[in-house]
């Protein structure tokens, strides 16, 4: 899970690039967390569980630097009807996303529908153990 493996830096490259404000701090939280998500999706795939690719790892990590609001509630349900609701102002209120404006809440449903972010069941499975 080095940054020398060329996976690993492409991945980790790509996420950062779309990361809003990119400083020293959250760099270090993402690459951290990144880490932690490869390394666990790995470990369960050695088990014979499904889980999370390095792709999917650094989705884990930017929605946890971007939205850590979010992933701390969030569950396999919450972040499949974010990514495939037509109309996220019906969609907050029976989330208990109230806290969330429009605006960052179309950010987030955007970013889960983009292709790069999709995200396996096995994937979801590491924001609930």
């Amino acid at each position: 899970f080095s940054p020398a493996n060329p996976e690993v830096g492409r991945v980790v490259r790509s996420e950062l690039e779309g990361l809003p404000v990119v400083n020293a701090r959250e760099t270090k939280r993402f690459v951290n967390l990144f880490r932690l998500y490869a390394i666990i999706g790995a470990r369960r795939r050695l088990q014979g569980y499904e889980s999370a690719t390095l792709r999917e790892a650094a989705t884990l990590a930017a929605l946890a630097v971007r939205w850590p609001d979010v992933v701390g509630m969030a569950g396999p349900d919450l972040l499949t009807a974010l990514r495939d609701a037509p109309a996220l102002a019906d969609l907050a209120p029976k989330l208990r996303l109230g806290h969330l404006d429009s605006g960052r809440l179309q950010v987030l449903s955007d970013f889960l529908k983009a292709e790069p972010h999709s995200l396996s069941p096995g994937a979801l499975a590491l924001l609930v153990g």
